[in-house]
């Protein structure tokens, strides 16, 4: 299981799509629960945010200010954001 910072404390990069942007009270707030092999992240959560793929086949982990490959799901596991953690589930 991998445990990242709370969503509330991501920085968000001006590089995510457009569709994982929201405005709240005067704040942009970004979800990062999923990306994309190679999407920006903010260099300074590296090694502490992770995401699922969007195929749900890995979780991946910021590094070098790109998300990376971190974990593969084994066969017949998906990843999951449950609260606080990534995993894989069956």
């Amino acid at each position: 299981m991998r445990t990242p910072m709370s969503v509330a404390s991501l920085l968000c990069v001006l590089a995510l799509s457009a569709s994982a942007q929201t405005k709240t009270s005067g704040k942009l707030s970004c979800d990062t629960s999923i990306a994309k092999l190679g999407d920006a992240c903010d260099k300074k959560l590296e090694g502490q945010a992770f995401s699922c793929a969007s195929d749900a086949a890995s979780i991946l982990v910021c590094r070098d200010g790109r998300f990376a490959l971190d974990q593969a799901c084994k066969t017949g596991q998906k990843c999951a954001v449950d609260g606080t953690t990534t995993h894989c589930v069956k």
